[in-house]
């Protein structure tokens, strides 16, 4: 399973809520703001508690690269950097014998629906224009979730 998040914003709040929420920085604990996003923990933590293996993949400009300008929806290099981390993922469940399906779940909220969708494209496109193996990778659902898809930029991606 896969969840890509959506927009954290403001960023970061006064005590660092926000930045905290980002993938790589959430540690499992509970937010220590009122304001803090609570979108990361209660996707990642419900679908782990459901069975499934969640990859949480950030986005440059928030968490361990937050001296970078976020490119808020450069949706092709969203989609470059969730293929690399869907095979990552791969291998590492493989190294740990976690004995997988081959099912795959992408799902993503906001400005996450539309990394969800760019991510679906490039792995669609790449499956039938190359014969590269680093995307054997089969796309059993998408969940969009919220309204990103509803914008302009949408009509773009497909």
């Amino acid at each position: 399973m896969r969840y890509y998040h959506g927009t954290l914003l403001p960023y970061p709040y006064a005590k660092g809520e926000g930045s905290l929420d980002a993938p790589p920085l959430y540690l499992g604990g509970y937010p220590q703001a009122d304001k803090a996003h609570y979108e990361t923990r209660l996707f990642g933590n419900y679908l782990g508690s459901a069975g499934f293996l969640v990859s949480l993949p950030d986005y440059i400009g928030y968490g361990v690269s937050n001296r970078h300008e976020h490119p808020y929806s450069v949706n092709d290099r969203l989609a470059e950097q969730s293929v690399d981390m869907l095979t990552a993922t791969q291998s590492f469940a493989e190294n740990l014998k976690l004995g997988l399906t081959n099912e795959l779940y992408l799902s993503g909220w906001s400005e996450g629906a539309a990394a969800s969708l760019a991510a679906q494209k490039l792995i669609e496109n790449s499956t039938t224009d190359t014969d590269d193996s680093s995307y054997e990778i089969s796309i059993s659902a998408n969940f969009a979730l919220a309204d990103f898809y509803t914008t302009e930029l949408y009509s773009k991606l497909f």
